[in-house]
């Protein structure tokens, strides 16, 4: 496995990539060495499982997160992006890549739930606290693309106030005109 890694290190252009990489073998490097130890009789089982459970729930962020640098932006749909102001465009795309991350833990995590590397408390503390951020996160984007469908009320209200109001002062300069020539016929 770690062959695989080193090749794969080749072609990579990021720097933060390859960190992610050795982030993820110095991971599970560990974990043979906990087994290892266990096999030995160095640890007990509780020590063993809660090990376990925190060096697995390392590994679904560490995978999450290379999955994210690996996949690219474009993915992103063009509808998504027109839906708020040019200005609040690079905070989506933060926002929404933030929210195919988390999508990828949840995924990954079940992965390794129904595989039995992680016992369901783990597994249920990983749920719990990725859906929290998976709820704050769609409320964001929510409230950026209410933001931009607020503006074009406000501006379709203003435009229909200017025009209200134009018509307004026509009727009110008709009015004078009529009154003007009244008063002249009357005279």
């Amino acid at each position: 496995m770690a062959l695989g890694l080193g090749n794969l290190f080749k072609g990579l252009g990021s720097s933060s990539l390859q960190n992610l990489f050795e982030e993820k073998r110095q991971v599970l490097n560990e974990l043979k060495v906990i087994e290892k130890k266990y096999m030995k009789r160095e640890l007990s089982l509780e020590s063993y499982k809660e090990m376990l459970k925190k060096k697995h729930a390392q590994l679904i962020k560490i995978d999450s997160r290379i999955l994210q640098k690996q996949a690219k932006q474009e993915n992103l749909p063009k509808e998504d992006l027109l839906a708020v102001e040019p200005k609040d465009r690079h905070v989506l795309v933060k926002l929404l890549s933030e929210n195919q991350r988390l999508q990828r833990e949840l995924q990954l995590a079940r992965a390794k739930y129904l595989k039995r590397k992680i016992d369901e408390q783990t597994y249920k503390s990983i749920l719990h606290s990725v859906q929290e951020s998976l709820i704050e996160i769609e409320a964001k984007i929510k409230n950026l693309r209410l933001r931009k469908s607020i503006r074009r009320a406000f501006s379709e209200l203003k435009q229909k106030v200017d025009e209200a109001e134009t018509e307004v002062v026509q009727k009110e300069k008709e009015e004078a005109e009529r009154v003007a020539r009244d008063v002249l016929e009357q005279v």
